[in-house]
């Protein structure tokens, strides 16, 4: 989908293709299991001129469903969810409605982590919210290419367009610990290929 504000500012989500991970356990007495994320292109550019373009797989097809039905809700129901955030369990992408006009609505989207814009001077990835001020007839469009997106990369029994899913594993931060320790930083997980078992 691609959301256009009248500022000049623009958002184009896309779902590249599935990705399904193996998490490991971290008692020992519990089964591995297997999650499936959405790879998610986005290309963004600000009001000021900034621009750039990320690769992540940051929405679970439940979150990419829920967006969907969230910016219908925005575009058709405002008063619902005017102020209320939509927020994932990742969160490199988060959506917030701040005002709603007869046909206009202004969103605002926040980007942090891998989704952030990188400080060419520092190379610091500086998280923030992006304003998108939209027509309401676009944003309907927008929602509908949205949810046919998530649809067809969901399909299936492998990842969309061909290739391998990824497989990363998670491991223990200690025996007995409660949460998992990524190899890679916040606030991604490490990935490793399918096949692969990541070595420290």
């Amino acid at each position: 989908m691609r959301l256009e504000s009248v500022d000049g500012a623009v958002l184009d989500l896309r779902v590249l293709r599935r990705q399904t991970l193996e998490v490991r356990a971290v008692e020992l007495d519990r089964p591995d299991w297997t999650q499936t994320l959405l790879l998610v292109r986005g290309e963004v550019r600000t009001a000021d001129g900034r621009q750039w373009v990320f690769r992540e797989p940051c929405l679970t097809p439940w979150d990419g469903h829920r967006l969907a039905g969230w910016l219908h809700a925005v575009a058709d129901r405002p008063d619902g969810v005017l102020g209320e955030g939509l927020v994932f369990t990742d969160p490199s992408l988060s959506w917030v409605l701040d005002a709603a006009r007869e046909d206009r609505r202004l969103l605002r989207v926040h980007l942090s982590g891998p989704a952030a814009w990188t400080d060419p001077a520092t190379g610091s990835r500086l998280g923030g919210g992006v304003p998108l001020d939209v027509d309401v007839d676009a944003l309907t469009v927008a929602a509908r290419d949205w949810a046919a997106t998530v649809s067809a990369g969901t399909s299936g029994t492998g990842p969309a367009g061909g290739g391998a899913g990824r497989r990363p594993r998670r491991r223990a931060a200690g025996r007995g610990a409660a949460a998992a320790r990524w190899r890679r930083s916040p606030p991604r997980c490490a990935r490793t290929p399918a096949g692969r078992r990541g070595t420290r």
